[in-house]
């Protein structure tokens, strides 16, 4: 699986990681960054999503993207 940062994407794309910080259920950063990663497909879905909000207004924005195993295991 190939991921890519979604603001290399589009960088309007609003970002609130959640787990890259202490402000989330576990109240622990899971993360060492607060960049979100996703598969080239879907981040182009979200981009052609964020464009027509852009046209009404609103932007999109994102809490959360791929989540390593790793990190999935801690947060069962």
């Amino acid at each position: 699986m190939s991921l890519i940062d979604i603001h290399l994407i589009d960088p309007t794309i609003m970002l609130d990681a959640r787990y890259a910080s202490t402000n989330n259920i576990v109240g622990e950063a899971m993360y060492p960054t607060n960049k979100l990663y996703l598969e080239l497909a879907v981040a182009m879905r979200l981009k052609r999503v964020n464009d027509n909000l852009k046209k009404l207004g609103f932007c999109l924005k994102l809490w959360d993207a791929y989540r390593p195993l790793s990190i999935q295991k801690k947060l069962w």
